[in-house]
């Protein structure tokens, strides 16, 4: 599997995995929509920095960060953080 999602909490906290290139980044906005508030971090060696200064100017309550592939632990700990 190339690309997986898991989400955590009541106030959804987003985490997207990507183990190879992926060209749809743009999608990742209808997650945003779908989230009135929480975090949204993306996992991915991918270049995402237009995505993610889209996503967060359109839909500012949501805190997204990209963390590269090799960083899912700081990701995952960052995502369940209370900050």
């Amino acid at each position: 599997m190339n690309q997986g999602v898991a989400v955590y909490g009541f106030t959804p906290n987003i985490i997207i995995i990507s183990n190879s290139h992926y060209a749809y980044w743009c999608s990742i906005s209808l997650f945003a929509k779908a989230m009135d508030t929480g975090k949204l971090a993306i996992c991915s060696n991918d270049n995402l920095d237009d995505v993610i200064k889209n996503i967060s100017t359109e839909f500012a309550p949501i805190n997204v960060k990209q963390f590269s592939k090799s960083n899912i632990i700081d990701c995952n700990k960052w995502v369940i953080s209370k900050v």
